[in-house]
């Protein structure tokens, strides 16, 4: 039995008032960072609403159907995007997943078409795979689909405002008077 070292105690990480006491860039970085995370909480809803009732298509009903299916079909999408394939060693070291649970996914979609196996020129006893066009264009309608439904903009001068204020602050944080016969410079 494998016992888990929980830490009760673990402080909360610094907020923009514990790192920056007395900085007036920093209620205007709060405000920006409260922001950016409503963006989030509310494009996670209906993210998760979404990926809960498009189920039209065989695609759509995989995809969605669990999570490791989902980003399984990001990683899927990327063979395609830069051209290039996968191996299941690969895929359980950066998805950090079992070899039986990258084996199946594999199958899965291999089975559907969506995956090809790509010969592997320097070790012939790997195989590697690559996404087929078929699903590129439903990932490609996906990411259509979000960005309509996304305030994007918004989103992005909330952003800037939010960097621009954390420079600001840095800047205000590590300024540091020298003090020249008694005169500050």
């Amino acid at each position: 039995m494998s016992v888990t070292n929980i830490k009760k105690n673990d402080p909360p990480p610094k907020t923009l008032q514990d790192k920056y006491d007395h900085c007036c860039y920093k209620e205007t970085a709060q405000t920006a960072l409260d922001e950016i995370s409503l963006f989030y909480v509310n494009r996670f809803k209906r993210m998760w609403k979404e990926q809960k009732t498009r189920t039209h298509t065989r695609v759509q009903r995989w995809v969605n159907s669990s999570r490791i299916n989902f980003y399984f079909g990001i990683w899927m999408a990327d063979t395609y995007l830069n051209n290039k394939s996968f191996s299941v060693t690969q895929i359980v070291n950066e998805m950090h997943i079992t070899r039986t649970t990258a084996r199946k996914l594999i199958a899965d979609t291999l089975g559907e078409g969506w995956l090809v196996a790509v010969p592997n020129l320097k070790d012939k006893r790997i195989i590697n795979y690559q996404c087929t066009k078929y699903y590129y264009t439903f990932w490609e309608s996906y990411i259509a689909y979000t960005v309509k439904i996304s305030n994007y903009q918004d989103f992005r001068k909330s952003i800037d405002i939010y960097k621009y204020s954390l420079e600001k602050m840095d800047a205000t944080n590590n300024y540091k008077p020298k003090i020249i016969d008694n005169k500050y410079s």
